[in-house]
């Protein structure tokens, strides 16, 4: 689509985002072209606009386009949660203020997972006969769980997702329903806290899973205070931030993992998979692993050169 907004219209707005863009005008630049293409198909889908003359039309846009652009510089509004959505694998999920925004890295190590688990998958269901079952804890906005129901093979595995936060898990079931075409296998969105030691049954008692995967709270209070502007006025901190030097949750997903994991081992595939905070969590979280009878303990770094998932069996 050719943008009607002039080239020194969007260089001038795109300069009001450099401060928030680390001074590069190709970022700003780009984002001004993202903004500028939500704001047409926005407005040119009100039908109440789309028959005004064109040069009105294009007034709105330039106007619409500036309170955009002043959300994000005054506001420090993420561009995500303007646009609404954000692309994770093959899927467009809704991101909605204050549920975490899914990152590229979590998107990287999902998707080596399904990678493995393609190639794994259907020997698994041909030898055990029945579905893989995964639990995805902390779930957030379901990106995780729906990329597994979307990208595995058609009604090979079952998926469930945890979260803590009912704002959580109603963004998650509505990106199951808004994706429900693209999912060949069944997932569900349960609000549950595996701190709570209320919830530990109900979570045994809905059995045994092949493979626990988790995004959890990893950031310490201290680093979360060095956090820019943009996650700590719009992001759940709740989602973010966790005790025990970060690794609270890492811990009793590890402690659990002996009730809630079956005894099958698949090549290839963790266990429990987990994304981490860096290198400074590496040592403690594998020693304590180990100490929770997980015989073979994997480190993953992103493309990044950054230590983020620890991965388990």
């Amino acid at each position: 689509m050719k943008l009607n907004i002039s080239l020194p219209f969007r260089v001038q707005l795109a300069k009001r985002l450099l401060p928030i863009c680390d001074d590069n005008l190709d970022n700003a630049l780009q984002e001004i072209r993202w903004l500028s293409e939500y704001v047409k198909l926005d407005l040119r889908s009100n039908a109440q606009l789309v028959n005004l003359p064109k040069s009105e039309l294009e007034q709105k846009e330039n106007e619409k386009l500036e309170e955009l652009v002043a959300q994000r510089v005054n506001l420090r509004k993420p561009l995500q949660y303007i646009l609404g959505t954000q692309p994770f694998g093959e899927l467009d999920i809704v991101t909605r203020p204050p549920v975490l925004i899914p990152r590229w890295e979590t998107e990287e190590w999902t998707l080596k997972i399904v990678d493995n688990l393609n190639a794994n998958i259907s020997k698994f269901k041909a030898h055990y006969q029945r579905k893989l079952r995964i639990l995805d804890v902390c779930s957030g906005s379901g990106c995780i769980a729906l990329t597994f129901a979307a990208m595995l093979p058609s009604d090979t595995c079952e998926v469930v997702g945890l979260d803590n936060a009912q704002h959580a898990i109603s963004l998650s079931q509505l990106n199951k329903d808004l994706l429900s075409e693209k999912l060949s296998n069944p997932v569900k969105f349960q609000l549950m806290d595996i701190l709570d030691e209320s919830s530990l049954a109900r979570i045994v008692q809905d059995g045994a899973y092949d493979m626990i995967v988790s995004n959890p709270p990893y950031i310490t209070r201290d680093e979360y205070r060095t956090l820019s502007p943009e996650v700590k006025l719009w992001e759940d901190p709740n989602a973010l931030v966790a005790d025990d030097d970060g690794m609270l949750f890492h811990k009793r997903l590890a402690s659990l993992s002996g009730q809630l994991s079956s005894k099958i081992k698949i090549p290839s595939i963790p266990r429990l998979a987990m994304e981490i905070g860096g290198e400074h969590q590496v040592e403690p979280m594998v020693a304590f692993l180990k100490a929770h009878n997980f015989e073979s303990v994997q480190v993953w770094a992103d493309l990044a050169g950054r230590d983020r998932v620890i991965a388990a069996q």
